[in-house]
């Protein structure tokens, strides 16, 4: 595992084969970190406690949506 250190608006930038992603720390409440990804719309992004709810990570795709009020989406 590679452990990475970054400050908020800092950000990581994934490439696996011709795809890039970028991972970005938006900042920190209390103890949760935000994030934000960008990626192509063939890349599915998961929380991991969701894949364990579904026969297959790839049965859910990720949708841009706007945050609310509160943060949560």
């Amino acid at each position: 595992m590679l452990v990475l250190s970054r400050k908020p608006d800092e950000s990581i930038v994934l490439t696996v084969g011709n795809t890039s992603f970028e991972l970005l720390v938006l900042g920190y409440r209390g103890d949760q970190v935000r994030l934000g990804f960008s990626a192509p719309s063939t890349v599915n992004i998961v929380r991991s406690e969701l894949i364990d709810r579904t026969d297959s990570a790839s049965a859910i795709r990720t949708q841009p949506t706007e945050e609310s009020s509160d943060g949560s989406q």
